[in-house]
């Protein structure tokens, strides 16, 4: 007895002591969630402490007992200290007001008002004198009716408390874990050391409470180091993402594994017409049967993500929605069910739609009519032979030629685009066919090539036509007989990442800075549009292939920069063996 008595009010000084550098702590960072109440929680705490030593080196009656009756000031606070922390750190600030402390005030309050008047009734406690162990007394005591209502009281809050936080060790990411499981520890030692002082099973007089505050402080301190408690709180993060989803235009939707709904933010609620108590708990299927046939589709991995498109009447109006399903498994397996998000593509496919009519028209109906006007054009100019007339049927001729010419590549590029060809070659390879093949077919133009022995790309073989594009249009916009075009192909690293960069430029007119600007504003209007397709479908080539391109004009010629993926050993040996 005599050791344990040596080293408790050692511990009990250090309780106090640490608990005060933590509400210090706390303090300082009071604009942080919770670090207020848990400055109020330690600073009871300290009270706690310090009142218990005193009582230790109390030498009468009435003193002790005054000093008993002093730790009560801290001790009622406790619980409901940890309470409003518990509720603000994560993220339930709203429930801490005025009215809801005051609440949570009354028994306290009662108990300590009972607590000092308890020697006109004695509800609280009987005192049944001092003990004293050396140098050292603490009161003897009989539990009263109005104790055991305090420590009911007590452990409730702290119930509520630790529930709150054990709710946000399983909904939040690992990063968060050891800071609430360390939170949760903390507070569960200090009152299992009480409910072993409450059972008597502690030797009399002595409360294991303030020695286990004492771990509670240096385990508090830990997570301090370790997990930047205070200057990292997940309830920042849960309010944040709440109010995201809130109020983010794209529908969303949590069903648990039964299929019942959980949760709905206001765009979903739009779509299913109804309210967030109406929808809530009812099954999908009987709020929206089109729906749930796409959620219960089997997801065989966790971490894939079913999308499909889905289309519902609202208002007597067909919408088209984005669907995409995927699995919710958070905190250990622990919470199942799925994530449903709804995102309104209607404009995009009636966009879409006009567009394939447009396509259509282009690419079939006009071209048609077209080849039946050069027809036709070549048929009046055989009767024009020797009529000044003709030279009006050849310019016609030129025109329908040249709609048709473009006509053509457009629909040839869209196809290409529509299907993803993208595979590993060697454009330094390509590119030197493409030069060869143009000096064949355009002998009085001066091609300089140079290039690195390899250049692997995954951007192929598509981008090969993105080239000759460039290659064809300097020929054809060329002002000048001596027109020169350099190519250049090389391996360059590019943000720690290798990149195959291809380099075209010539001497010809340059281009316009008029058809530069709706191609880097990536858009046309009535004001600013290109008078031809070539630049569009080349930068639509390189950006499909994952790459980027720069464009320049100027008087002395264009320069084009192509920037593409390089591939990986790997996948160059693979295309190597196909």
């Amino acid at each position: 007895m005599s050791i344990y008595l040596s080293s408790y009010h050692v511990l009990v000084a250090l309780s106090a002591a640490v608990s005060c550098g933590i509400a210090l702590t706390a303090w300082r960072n009071r604009d942080i969630p919770g670090a207020r109440w848990l400055a109020v929680l330690m600073v009871a705490v300290t009270i706690w402490g310090l009142a218990k030593l005193l009582e230790m080196y109390s030498s009468g009656l009435s003193t002790t007992l005054f000093w008993v009756n002093v730790q009560y000031a801290g001790i009622v606070v406790v619980p409901v200290g940890w309470l409003a922390f518990a509720f603000e750190y994560t993220g339930r600030d709203g429930r801490v007001n005025g009215r809801t402390l005051a609440s949570l005030l009354v028994v306290p309050v009662l108990v300590t008002v009972l607590l000092w008047t308890n020697e006109t009734h004695g509800l609280f406690r009987t005192v049944d004198g001092i003990r004293r162990y050396g140098t050292f007394s603490v009161l003897h005591a009989t539990a009263g009716p109005a104790f055991w209502v305090h420590i009911g009281y007590s452990y409730l809050l702290l119930v509520i408390g630790s529930w709150v936080i054990v709710q946000l060790t399983l909904l939040s990411n690992r990063q968060y874990y050891g800071q609430a499981i360390g939170l949760l520890v903390a507070v569960l030692v200090p009152w299992i050391g009480n409910a072993i002082y409450v059972t008597e099973l502690a030797p009399a007089g002595f409360d294991p409470t303030i020695m286990a505050f004492t771990l509670t402080g240096l385990m508090l301190l830990v997570i301090v180091a370790r997990h930047r408690f205070l200057a990292l709180v997940p309830a920042a993060k849960e309010v944040a993402r709440d109010e995201l989803i809130e109020t983010m235009s794209d529908a969303v939707l949590v069903v648990d594994g039964r299929g019942q709904i959980v949760d709905t933010n206001p765009a979903a609620r739009a779509i299913l017409g109804a309210g967030s108590s109406a929808v809530t708990g009812r099954q999908l299927g009987d709020v929206c049967p089109s729906l749930a046939d796409v959620v219960e589709t089997p997801i065989a991995d966790e971490n894939e993500t079913v999308r499909t498109e889905l289309s519902l009447v609202d208002d007597d109006m067909r919408r088209y929605y984005d669907v995409r399903v995927s699995v919710l498994t958070r905190g250990y397996g622990l919470v199942t069910g799925k994530l449903i998000s709804l995102r309104d593509i209607s404009e995009q496919r009636q966009h879409e739609q006009r567009l394939n009519v447009l396509n259509r028209l282009l690419r079939h109906d006009i071209r048609t009519e077209l080849n039946v006007i050069k027809g036709h054009t070549s048929l009046l100019a055989d009767e024009l032979a020797e009529s000044p007339l003709r030279e009006h049927t050849a310019r016609v001729d030129t025109a329908v030629t040249t709609i048709i010419e473009r006509s053509e590549k457009f629909a040839r590029v869209v196809k290409q685009l529509d299907v993803d060809r993208s595979e590993p070659v060697d454009l330094a390879a390509d590119v030197a066919t493409l030069v060869e093949t143009t000096r064949r077919t355009h002998p009085d133009v001066r091609i300089a090539f140079t290039s690195d022995e390899e250049a692997w790309t995954t951007a192929g073989p598509f981008i090969t036509t993105a080239l000759e594009e460039l290659v064809t249009n300097a020929i054809e916009h060329a002002d000048r007989p001596d027109l020169e075009i350099s190519i250049g192909v090389t391996v360059e690293q590019e943000d720690d990442r290798d990149v195959v960069r291809v380099r075209v430029a010539d001497n010809g007119p340059g281009i316009p800075e008029a058809e530069l600007e709706p191609i880097v504003q990536g858009t046309e209007t009535q004001l600013t549009h290109s008078t031809g397709v070539g630049l569009w479908l080349v930068t639509w080539i390189v950006q499909e292939t994952g790459g980027s391109i720069e464009i320049t004009g100027g008087d002395d010629g264009s320069r084009v920069v192509i920037t593409l993926p390089r591939a990986s050993d790997r996948e160059r040996d693979a295309a190597m063996v196909d």
